[in-house]
């Protein structure tokens, strides 16, 4: 029986300094963001410690991480490119000067005025890390450094303040599409 897979810690930090790089150089081939590879690293080990018990009954680890890295990868691709969709969506200063409707002008306008609301109301250090990773676009590393907490707790801050923003907003879209289909 593997150690790892019985709690030992410095035989897990053994396996993980062992594969990381591996891991590590696939991911970039894919990614080209140093940032975004390490968390995905840093996501899949903790899967597996998470899961350690279950270590031993993995046949091929190698073949078995480089899955998850691929089903990581693509997770937080499609999980940026929805909470880029939802900001642009809200943000609506593209089609505020691309259009001259009136209708159209009034929505994106309220829907400005309550985005900016509910990200008024999050808590300071989330709305914080939001706003530097969003509107500056901060990487997380610098985040951390300027709000002097760790890179973990920045991408968790900024984590949270999707998933509030993204249940908060999801009846204002939803009226917003159906505001947009009256007038269309």
């Amino acid at each position: 029986m593997d150690k790892s897979s019985l709690g030992d810690e410095e035989a897990f930090s053994h396996l993980f300094l062992q594969k990381k790089d591996r891991l590590y150089s696939f991911l970039m081939r894919f990614s080209q963001s140093p940032e975004l590879v390490e968390d995905i690293i840093q996501d899949i080990f903790l899967k597996l410690w998470s899961n350690k018990e279950q270590l031993n009954s993995i046949e091929n680890l190698d073949a078995y991480l480089i899955t998850l890295s691929k089903h990581q990868l693509i997770n937080l691709i499609r999980r940026r490119a929805r909470e880029t969709a939802i900001v642009v969506t809200l943000s609506g200063k593209a089609r505020l000067h691309e259009t001259n409707n009136a209708p159209e002008h009034l929505a994106l306008n309220e829907t400005q005025e309550k985005l900016a609301a509910i990200i008024e109301q999050l808590p300071n250090q989330q709305k914080v890390a939001f706003y530097l990773s969003r509107q500056t676009n901060l990487k997380h590393e610098e985040i951390a450094s300027l709000m002097q907490i760790s890179k973990n707790t920045v991408r968790n801050h900024i984590i949270q303040a999707m998933r509030t923003l993204k249940k908060s907003l999801t009846s204002l879209l939803v009226s917003i599409t159906v505001h947009f289909f009256i007038f269309f």
